[in-house]
């Protein structure tokens, strides 16, 4: 297994996660608005658990973050991980912001 090393870009990209998060809940929920029909559940996941973190980032709830989401799939999905998401969330980025 490799190891990342938390370079430069990496301290940066987090940190601007933390900081504006607003555009990148913005593009994961535009691309949950689009048919899913044809994604691998893989895929579908990555965006479903990106949309959490930006959503937590941003302060949404539950109810708000899933009122725009097309597809019931993807609602049940939200809806089972947004408690870890959000937990998770909190321990990784929030502890840390100054």
């Amino acid at each position: 297994m490799e190891i990342i090393e938390k370079t430069g870009y990496t301290n940066n990209i987090l940190k601007t996660f933390t900081t504006s998060p607003f555009g990148y809940f913005k593009y994961f929920e535009e691309i949950l608005l689009k048919s899913f029909k044809k994604v691998s559940f893989k895929k579908r996941l990555y965006v479903i658990k990106h949309y959490i973190l930006f959503a937590v980032l941003t302060n949404r709830s539950l109810k708000q973050i899933l009122q725009n989401i097309k597809g019931i799939t993807n609602k049940i999905i939200i809806a089972f991980l947004y408690l870890p998401g959000k937990l998770k969330t909190k321990q990784k980025f929030l502890n840390k912001r100054v």
